[in-house]
């Protein structure tokens, strides 16, 4: 029995010592100590070094103390530099200081933090850009508390400018996430940038549908509803998002984001409808164009006529794509008889301003109780029009203020 416990007990006693111990232990598991004495000179080896490393360390206190002290002076040292460099927008100079601090000591302050991210996002470079965003995913995932609201707007804001759509749309999706409002102008902003390129429309396409499913949901869950109204505000960001979605081919985006313009409440303008008509075109959807025609008709001043021709030509198209000659025939007819000077004045429809009541205009079958429904001022322009007023087709012009078949149409009859 005293042969089976004295290796183990030896082992307990032993376990704590690194290096030496594990040397002994090994030793005793393949049976190479043959002996009582070959194991007690091990023990007082080990032992020995132990006393001896233990007086080494206790014999030098200050040492410990130096190197913080030299360690907290470096760091002081680093932070002023970082603060001349960014007072004096020495970008270089300053993300070489700031690399340094974090690879060395810890990541500055938040104020140091935001000074370095700003003056990045600041900066026309590319290069710099991306490194700003790179750093706020660092800091996203380490030190949330380190980068600020305005920061990421900034930096969102800058990237989508400088066409780098899938970095824009990652903070904006952040900002989301966190439940941050965005500013109407900014939000316009960084959407008119995002549009410009294909690959930045399908992401801001995939990012308003987002932004309305989580304003429906904050709708039916509680009663703060500021970002829905946000939204209600915004139908240019609609616009510029629907009309890439209509240059680019994204036409099952668009039917989804027309439905829940329905759902959000948001109100189309002329610029809506000149959209609609081309979305609507191209996935041969005629019954909604000619409602959208039934809205048109009623607008009391012929003004508007110009900015749709683009619907008439939709619909033209769509009865000759059909062939559907009769209904061809008689749209071109109403076309020529036409005046400017005709006036259609509905006191019931009718506001005090003399413009037009907003008016429904219904997506899908009428008779469909799950239905919906957007609102439309056919009269209202905005002040900005978002979409190029050239017409695809050519089967309808716009000449002495009045809208007319062109050759082409007359061509096919």
């Amino acid at each position: 029995m005293r042969v089976f416990y004295l290796p183990c007990e030896l082992g307990r006693r032993l376990s704590y010592i690194e290096g030496s111990s594990a040397r002994v232990a090994c030793l005793i598991s393949f049976g190479h100590i043959r002996s009582w004495r070959h194991i007690c000179n091990w023990h007082h080896e080990l032992v020995s070094y132990q006393k001896l490393h233990l007086s080494s360390t206790s014999n030098y206190p200050s040492c410990t103390q130096s190197v913080l002290a030299v360690d907290s002076s470096s760091c002081v040292s680093t932070q002023r530099k970082l603060e001349n460099a960014l007072k004096n927008n020495l970008i270089d100079e300053a993300w070489a200081v700031f690399s340094s601090h974090k690879s060395l000591h810890c990541l500055p302050n938040q104020e140091l933090v935001k000074k370095m991210v700003n003056l990045m996002t600041s900066t026309s470079s590319s290069h710099f850009l991306l490194r700003a965003y790179k750093l706020v995913l660092l800091l996203l995932d380490k030190r949330q508390d380190l980068i600020d609201h305005e920061s990421l707007i900034r930096l969102a804001l800058s990237l989508a400018r400088n066409q780098k759509p899938v970095a824009a749309t990652t903070i904006l999706r952040t900002l989301l996430d966190k439940s941050k409002l965005f500013s109407l102008d900014i939000l316009s902003t960084i959407f008119f940038h995002l549009v410009k390129s294909e690959v930045g429309s399908c992401l801001a396409s995939t990012m308003l549908i987002e932004i309305c499913e989580l304003s429906l949901f904050q709708k039916s869950v509680t009663r703060n509803c500021k970002q829905l109204k946000l939204l209600n505000l915004s139908v240019t960001i609609f616009n510029l998002v629907l009309d890439s979605c209509s240059r680019y081919g994204s036409f099952l985006k668009a039917q989804v984001i027309i439905d829940l313009m329905s759902q959000i409440g948001v109100v189309a303008d002329v610029n809506s409808i000149i959209i609609f008509s081309r979305i609507y075109e191209k996935i041969g959807q005629r019954d909604e164009l000619v409602r959208l025609k039934v809205l048109v008709d009623g607008c009391q001043s012929m003004k508007f006529m110009r900015h749709y021709c683009q619907l008439f030509d939709s619909l033209l198209s769509l009865h000759f794509r059909y062939n559907d000659l009769d209904a061809a025939a008689e749209l071109m007819l109403d076309l020529c008889s036409r005046s400017e000077s005709f006036q259609c004045v509905d006191k019931l429809t009718t506001r005090s301003d003399g413009l037009r009541k907003p008016c429904l205009f219904y997506i899908g079958s009428v008779n469909l109780r799950s239905g919906h429904c957007i609102m439309v001022e056919p009269e209202r322009l905005g002040n900005v029009l978002t979409v190029d007023l050239q017409v695809l087709s050519g089967l309808v012009h716009f000449s002495n203020g009045k809208l007319v078949p062109s050759v082409k149409a007359l061509r096919r009859l």
